[in-house]
């Protein structure tokens, strides 16, 4: 389960800088600090599904297009 978890969580970093994005903006974007969205994105705090769905919408990216390579 820890490495489906890592996947995830590595997937989400490669397509924010993909699309552009650095931590602080999409921290702003989900009411998060630039450090409290390290975190997350690094797997010291769990992510959420409600803030998880946020990130995929704000990456203009589907959950079915997101798993589809996982």
């Amino acid at each position: 389960m820890k490495d489906e978890y890592e996947a995830i969580l590595n997937k989400l970093r490669l397509l924010r800088r993909e699309k552009g994005f650095t931590q602080h903006q999409i921290g702003e974007k989900v009411c998060l600090t630039s450090t409290a969205y390290s975190k997350l994105e690094n797997g010291h705090t769990k992510l959420d599904l409600e803030r998880f769905l946020m990130i995929l919408k704000i990456l203009d990216t589907s959950l079915k297009d997101f798993f589809k390579e996982i």
